[in-house]
């Protein structure tokens, strides 16, 4: 039997004080740029934050076990 960790972890991995130099790191809601849960998934740069992110998570992770399957979902809603 596997261990897997994880869930809607994405947007816990774009720390949102991001938002005053990087707006453009987050989703557009009606035209308008929003911190508000998911990223923008065509930045570059959010992208890169988060997969150094998702690198120390699971650094931290597997410190303390060996899991399998490691889940990084985006938030389900869209506001």
């Amino acid at each position: 039997m596997g261990f897997e960790f994880g869930g809607h972890l994405l947007p816990g991995l774009l720390p949102r004080d991001l938002f005053a130099t990087s707006p453009d790191y987050f989703r557009m809601e009606n035209g308008v740029r929003t911190p508000n849960l998911n990223m923008c998934p065509s930045s570059g740069g959010a992208v890169d934050v988060m997969a150094a992110n998702a690198k120390k998570y699971l650094d931290i992770i597997t410190a303390y076990s060996k899991p399998e399957t490691l889940h990084l979902y985006s938030d389900d809603l869209n506001s």
